[in-house]
């Protein structure tokens, strides 16, 4: 019996994220990349907990970039709340200064998901309510930060399926 490499379980994964968004199931998509992510996190960690691990590894591998705005701990709450609640809501954006994730996929852009958001903040602040912290983040662009952080930090070839390449890369209009 052949032993599974650390590249095969990658390139499986990203198999698996490329069947859910070729059927259109694109939050099982999201939590599979945030698997990975904890997957990575945790070869890397040295023995640190899961949210540190989770934060230290995107912020060395996946946030240099720059294609993302926001933080690796908004990151990591979308993850909690995607996980444990299906939802965008999750106990640090409740207690703290994490601003709660939204995505776009394309052909929707996050800039005009941003604008949106902007306006409903607006609103909300003239009726005098409260006003939510939300980030619009381009989800296609998690994927990719995500292959290239898994290639530079462990030095391995990720050739993905087409279908999720053409998901990545599909032109923002």
């Amino acid at each position: 019996m052949r032993q599974t490499s650390l590249e095969d379980v990658f390139k499986e994964m990203f198999a698996a994220i490329d069947v859910c968004l070729k059927s259109n199931i694109k939050l099982p998509a999201l939590l599979l990349a945030y698997t990975l992510i904890d997957i990575a996190g945790w070869l890397n960690s040295d023995g640190k907990s899961g949210r540190v691990a989770f934060t230290d590894w995107l912020e060395k591998y996946m946030l240099p970039n720059g294609t993302l705005p926001c933080s690796s701990l908004e990151l990591y709450g979308a993850r909690c709340g995607l996980l444990h609640n299906y939802s965008a809501t999750s106990n640090l954006g409740a207690s703290g200064p994490v601003r709660r994730v939204f995505y776009a996929w394309r052909p929707s852009r996050a800039d005009d998901l941003a604008k949106l958001i902007s306006f409903n903040t607006q609103m909300m602040a003239q009726l005098g309510k409260d006003v939510e912290q939300i980030v619009a983040v381009q989800a296609e662009d998690i994927l990719s930060a995500l292959q290239r952080g898994l290639i530079n930090s462990f030095r391995i070839s990720l050739v993905i399926h087409n279908g999720l390449r053409e998901s990545m890369q599909r032109p923002r209009i």
